[in-house]
């Protein structure tokens, strides 16, 4: 929150496009959702796997404002941003600082929402990119690989 301002009803601060059902890809991403992500525990393919990281890291960030920031929250952004960065190199660099800033804004206790593009929504594009690429199901090992169990 920037100092001097008066806090805002959250439509105001921020927008988070799939958060509001308004993402660049909401179609996409809704059905991806609905087709491998499972009602508890992680999903047996990669790509379901990363549908159901991003919203579990937008959703702990906007509903409970990082509260319940742990390691298996962490290394679930670190399973993000590997993946991500294996099927986007060129996208490194802009992952890299997003993840970050996510993982610095938790740990610090920090849940301002900047006026710019939100940052869960830019790594929620990359993500349906992904599934986009590799059409054919990828094993999900990342719970096992980067240590979370949730």
């Amino acid at each position: 929150m920037r100092t001097g301002t008066k806090p805002k009803t959250f439509k105001e601060i921020a927008v988070a496009l799939y958060a509001d059902g308004n993402g660049k890809y909401q179609k996409e991403y809704d059905e991806l959702w609905s087709a491998f992500v499972p009602e508890s525990g992680s999903a047996t393919s990669l790509q379901g796997e990363l549908v159901r990281l991003i919203g579990r890291l937008a959703s702990e960030y906007y509903r409970n404002g990082n509260m319940n920031w742990e390691l298996g929250y962490q290394n679930m952004a670190h399973c993000l941003q590997a993946e991500l960065n294996k099927a986007f190199p060129e996208k490194r660099e802009i992952i890299n600082g997003i993840v970050a800033r996510i993982i610095s804004d938790a740990e610090t206790g920090e849940c301002d929402y900047r006026d710019d593009e939100d940052e869960y929504d830019i790594l929620t594009d990359y993500v349906v990119e992904f599934c986009q690429k590799y059409l054919e199901m990828i094993p999900n090992n990342c719970p096992k690989i980067y240590g979370y169990d949730f």
